[in-house]
């Protein structure tokens, strides 16, 4: 019998590919230009708030927030708020990252609060 452990813990059943905006200059609008690639991919634990709404400049944003939880490693630490996240097809923006304590163990883990969101009504008035 194998004493090795499994590649993931069933925790993070969740698959997510960072990715990192590349700088390829500024754009004659003096815009910056960039292609966002792939930097990471891990597995991650993935929880969805309860959506809101917000009456905002006239139209009705609907924006859903989560937490994803990946276990400590240095690539997963260098991965800041400047970056974005793709899971299951969903692209999240990364808003904060901290360290925290695993709650099911003793190891450490990186906890990113992401959003996304979408405007889904044009005039309200």
């Amino acid at each position: 019998m194998s004493s090795r452990r499994p590649r993931h813990h069933p925790q993070y059943r969740h698959r997510v590919q960072f990715e990192r905006l590349s700088d390829l200059g500024v754009d004659p609008n003096a815009q910056r230009r960039g292609e966002w690639e792939p930097i990471l991919t891990a597995g991650g634990n993935l929880r969805i708030v309860p959506g809101r709404e917000a009456l905002e400049a006239g139209r009705l944003e609907s924006n859903t927030t989560a937490t994803l939880r990946v276990r400590y490693a240095s690539e997963v630490a260098s991965i800041a708020a400047d970056d974005r996240v793709l899971i299951n097809g969903v692209l999240w923006n990364i808003r904060s990252v901290g360290e925290v304590a695993s709650e099911a163990g003793g190891y450490r883990e990186i906890e990113f609060r992401l959003e996304r969101g979408v405007a889904v009504g044009a005039d309200l008035s």
